[in-house]
């Protein structure tokens, strides 16, 4: 054993149980308020992409 493990085993607490636990209905929180993010971004890059199309007849062809 070396000298990192016997640190680790001399800590008060395993890192393993300082993790929260989350509920179900926790997660699914989460979750949705993640979506909802990823979901307005990808609106704004698809806006964006939209307009160089609009504004720049080659763009298209770069994608």
């Amino acid at each position: 054993m070396n000298d990192f493990d016997k640190f680790l085993e001399n800590l008060p607490f395993k890192a393993e149980q300082t993790a929260p636990q989350f509920t179900d209905e926790a997660k699914i929180i989460i979750f949705k308020r993640i979506g909802h993010w990823l979901s307005s971004k990808a609106k704004l890059i698809s806006q964006a992409i939209s307009k160089l199309s609009r504004e720049n007849s080659n763009f298209g062809n770069l994608l």
